[in-house]
């Protein structure tokens, strides 16, 4: 099975490719080149928003993106285009900021609305 990670070089992001790598699935990197990527996955240098570059990447019929630098719905809708019809899963991952602020902490899923 084929991944393109987008952003596997920060957080979580080295964390799934490692997992992915040892779990046997054939990883891509798609990051701006910046920081060092695991040395079994392969890499595709660029900026997210170079839409050409992206569409370029979904040439290569990957399975699975997992989209951890989608910061905005511009980002995403933008990545969903580009890969519409070409993927089994689009996985977005996010972080607690999607929740609307509060004064409970930690955040549960469950027990906050979701920022509209």
């Amino acid at each position: 099975m084929k991944v393109l990670i987008l952003g596997g070089t920060n957080f979580i992001g080295v964390e799934i490719v490692s997992l992915l790598l040892d779990k046997g699935l054939e990883v891509t990197c798609y990051t701006r080149g910046n920081k060092k990527i695991n040395r079994n996955a392969s890499h595709i240098k660029g900026d997210r928003n170079n839409q050409s570059l992206l569409k370029k990447a979904a040439m290569n019929d990957y399975d699975i993106v997992i989209d951890n630098i989608g910061f905005s719905g511009e980002d995403v809708n933008l990545t969903i285009d580009v890969f519409k019809g070409r993927l089994k899963h689009y996985i977005l991952t996010s972080t607690a900021g999607v929740y609307l602020s509060g004064k409970q902490s930690p955040f549960f899923e469950g027990n906050n609305p979701i920022d509209p």
